[in-house]
């Protein structure tokens, strides 16, 4: 079971329908139940095989195996503060970055803590977070009619949990995951999204990250 912590935002409901098309059971979680449960109904509506349910941001994080953090930056340390008694000893996927949107420019936020992947870290010290997913266009995942072809960049510090992550990536058709190293090195995938995003915004593309030579 895969819980999405803020599953009812773009980026939630994109992961939310590749995962349910692979075949795992998803649980959309919100501050607003109700809302996780009408987006985790339509999501359904979608195909009778999608396995999908809305909860509580805390129910689905108390009810999953593994979980996925989508929230806004801003919102960042006050759902993970509310949830991590339930994020113990749990693989935490963090897809969060700090974008800041001002006349129609992408800038990246400074974070005390070096990344938004560092300070989910110090906050849930019992949890196993992996950075993943930053760099990678919801508008894209949301559409299974759209072939994604995609590397997604992942970093942890525990390499069972990281081992973990990669393979749930890789079952995702045309997606691979790419082992980062540490971390400490989601503070270069984070500012990597920022680049990507801008690029997306002059060229009016979404683009993509592939590593070659591995």
């Amino acid at each position: 079971m895969i819980g999405i912590i803020g599953g009812t935002g773009s980026e939630g409901k994109a992961l939310a329908v590749r995962l349910a098309s692979i075949g795992d059971e998803v649980i959309i979680g919100s501050r607003d139940e109700a809302k996780a449960k009408a987006v985790a109904e339509n999501i359904r509506s979608k195909s009778s095989k999608f396995k999908i349910k809305g909860m509580s941001n805390f129910n689905a994080a108390q009810n999953s195996e593994l979980v996925i953090i989508t929230v806004p930056y801003n919102s960042q340390k006050n759902i993970l503060n509310e949830i991590k008694s339930e994020l113990a000893n749990k693989i935490v996927i963090n897809t969060v970055v700090p974008l800041i949107f001002k006349n129609s420019k992408v800038f990246l936020s400074s974070v005390t803590d070096g990344s938004a992947a560092l300070e989910a870290k110090n906050i849930l010290t019992n949890s196993f977070v992996i950075a993943a997913f930053q760099t990678i266009s919801s508008d894209q995942l949301i559409d299974l009619e759209v072939k994604v072809t995609s590397d997604v960049i992942v970093c942890g510090d525990d390499l069972i949990s990281k081992r973990s992550v990669a393979e749930l990536i890789n079952r995702m058709n045309g997606l691979r995951a790419i082992d980062a190293g540490s971390l400490y090195n989601s503070i270069y995938i984070e500012n990597l999204t920022c680049l990507l995003v801008n690029i997306n915004k002059v060229n009016k593309v979404n683009s993509a990250v592939q590593i070659t030579g591995i």
